[in-house]
C-alpha cells in the first residue's frame, strides 16, 4: 500500500514539474522554410513597382498593406504576368517590414534592396536564390538567417545586421568575411547541427540569448506599454537592441541584475519613463528617467482601464498613446490638452477617431502609419498640424475641420482650403505629410 502511495505522489509531482517546464518552453523563430501564401499572392502583385524583372520600391497601397499585415512583406515572383527575378536597389529603402519573405523563382537580391529597414527581424530566402549583392540587408534588428543551397555569391557586407547572432549557411560560399563582428555570433552549416547558444522567444514577448553564464536580452515584440526586463535572468542588453514591433510601449524598466549594455542599445526608441536601476549609462530619448524605484517621477503617466494612456505635465495633459481593441476611440472627457509625438504609430485597429475640444495642435508623428485610420475630426481650438502627423496613413479617407476659414500651409503660406474632408485626408494621409496653421 505504501508503495502504491508513494508511486502515486511521485507521479503526481512529476507531471507537476512536467507542466512547470512546459509553461516555460522556449519558443522557437517561425519556420523559415514557410512559403507565402498563394490566396494572398493578388494583393502582394499590387504592392511593388516594377521595371521589366526587377521591383523597384513599394506603392502607397504597399506600404499600407504590409503594416495591416503585421509588419510581414512577400514579394511575389510575377506581378501582373511579369516574370520577377530581381528584388532591386532600395525597394523596401527604410520600409516598415518585420518579416520579409521573398518567394521561389527569385534569384537576385541587389546591393542595398533592404537599405535602412531598421525594424527587419525574419527574413525567409527561396531555394532559386543565387545572389545577393553588397549591403543587400541594411538592419539592426535581424536575430538569424539562412543562406539557401544555391548561392553563388555574396558581396561585401551583404548582412549589415548589428543583432545578427545565428547564421545557417546551407551554401557553399565561405561567409566568414561576410558578417558581422558580433558577440556570440554563430555560424552553422546543417539544419541538423544545434547552435551552441540559445535564443529564446518568451511568451511575454521578450526575446533573449544565453551565451554561457551570459543572458542578452536581445528585443521585445510584445504589446504591453510597459517593458519590465526584472525577473527573467538578463545581465545584459545586446548592441542595438530595440523592442520591434513598435508596439508604443511608453515606458521600460531596466533592473539591477543588468551588467552591460550594448552600444547603441535602445538608441532609436522613444520614451516617457525609463527606470534604470542597472547603475550604467544608456542612450535612451526618454522624458524623464529614475535611477531607483523610490523616487517618484516628477509628471504622471496614467494607463487607465479603457486602454488609454495619459502623461501629465503642470497643466498639461498630454494622450501619449492607447492599447485598447476599440477600433473608434474618443479623446472627450479626459481632459486631453495636448497630443504626444508617435502616441498611434504602427498601430493598424483604430480606424476613427474623435479629437477633443480644447486641443490646440497636432503633434509631429502623432498618428503617423495608422494605416487602419479612416476617419478624424479637427476641433475649433485647434491651430496647428506639425509636420508628418499623418505620415503615411494611406487609408485616410475623411478629416474634418470645425473651423475651416484661416488654415494654410506652414512652408510656404500658401492659403488652404479645408472644407472637403475627403481632400483633407487626400493631403494630409501621405508620405512627409504637410504642416499646417490657422492664423
Amino acid at each position: 500500500m505504501k508503495k502504491v502511495w508513494f508511486f502515486s505522489v511521485f507521479t503526481l509531482l512529476l507531471l507537476a514539474c512536467l507542466l512547470l517546464i512546459g509553461c516555460q518552453k522556449e519558443t522557437p523563430p517561425p519556420d523559415e522554410t514557410d512559403p507565402p501564401a498563394p490566396s494572398a499572392t493578388a494583393e502582394w502583385e499590387k504592392c511593388y513597382t516594377y521595371e521589366g524583372n526587377t521591383t523597384t520600391g513599394l506603392t502607397e497601397y504597399g506600404e499600407s498593406y504590409i503594416v495591416r499585415n503585421g509588419l510581414t512583406a512577400v514579394v511575389p515572383s510575377s506581378i501582373n504576368g511579369q516574370q520577377i527575378t530581381t528584388i532591386g536597389r532600395n525597394t523596401f529603402d527604410a520600409a516598415g517590414v518585420r518579416k520579409l519573405i521573398v518567394s521561389e523563382g527569385i534569384t537576385t537580391i541587389k546591393d542595398n534592396a533592404c537599405s535602412d529597414t531598421m525594424f527587419l527581424q525574419e527574413i525567409v530566402l527561396p531555394n532559386t536564390l543565387t545572389t545577393i549583392e553588397t549591403y543587400a540587408f541594411e538592419t539592426d534588428m535581424l536575430l538569424t538567417v539562412t543562406i539557401p543551397p544555391n548561392v553563388t555569391t555574396i558581396g561585401e557586407h551583404a548582412f549589415t545586421c548589428c543583432a545578427l547572432i545565428q547564421v545557417t549557411n546551407l551554401s557553399s560560399v565561405d561567409v566568414t568575411n561576410y558578417l558581422p563582428q558580433n558577440p556570440g555570433l554563430e555560424v552553422r552549416t546543417s539544419l541538423d547541427t544545434p547552435f551552441i547558444n540559445t535564443l529564446t522567444y518568451h511568451d511575454d514577448g521578450h526575446i533573449t540569448y544565453t551565451v554561457g553564464d551570459k543572458v542578452y536580452w536581445m528585443g521585445y515584440q510584445g504589446k504591453s506599454p510597459v517593458i519590465d526586463l526584472s525577473g527573467k535572468g538578463i545581465t545584459a542588453i545586446y548592441q542595438c537592441a530595440q523592442w520591434v514591433d513598435m508596439t508604443g510601449a511608453v515606458e521600460i524598466i531596466i533592473p539591477e541584475s543588468v551588467t552591460e549594455i550594448g552600444e547603441d542599445a535602445l538608441g532609436a526608441v522613444s520614451l516617457i519613463h525609463l527606470t534604470n536601476l542597472s547603475g550604467l549609462s544608456v542612450n535612451v530619448n526618454a522624458a524623464e528617467t529614475r535611477t531607483s524605484p523610490d523616487t517618484p517621477f516628477a509628471n504622471t503617466l496614467t494607463y487607465h482601464d479603457d486602454g488609454h494612456i495619459t502623461y501629465t505635465v503642470g497643466e498639461t495633459v498630454y494622450w501619449a498613446g492607447y492599447h485598447g481593441d476599440a477600433t473608434e476611440i474618443d479623446l472627450s472627457g479626459k481632459g486631453i490638452t495636448d497630443i504626444y509625438p508617435m502616441s498611434l504609430m504602427f498601430n493598424h485597429t483604430v480606424s476613427k477617431i474623435t479629437l477633443p475640444e480644447g486641443l490646440t495642435q497636432i503633434a509631429e508623428y502623432a498618428f503617423g502609419v495608422a494605416v487602419e485610420l479612416k476617419e478624424i475630426n479637427i476641433p475649433a481650438s485647434v491651430t496647428s498640424i506639425e509636420e508628418e502627423a499623418f505620415n503615411n496613413c494611406f487609408n485616410l479617407e475623411k478629416v474634418t475641420f470645425a473651423q475651416t476659414s484661416g488654415w494654410v500651409m506652414t512652408k510656404d503660406g500658401a492659403a488652404a482650403d479645408v472644407t472637403d474632408p475627403a481632400a483633407n485626408a487626400a493631403r494630409l494621409g501621405v508620405t512627409n505629410s504637410p504642416a499646417m496653421r490657422r492664423s
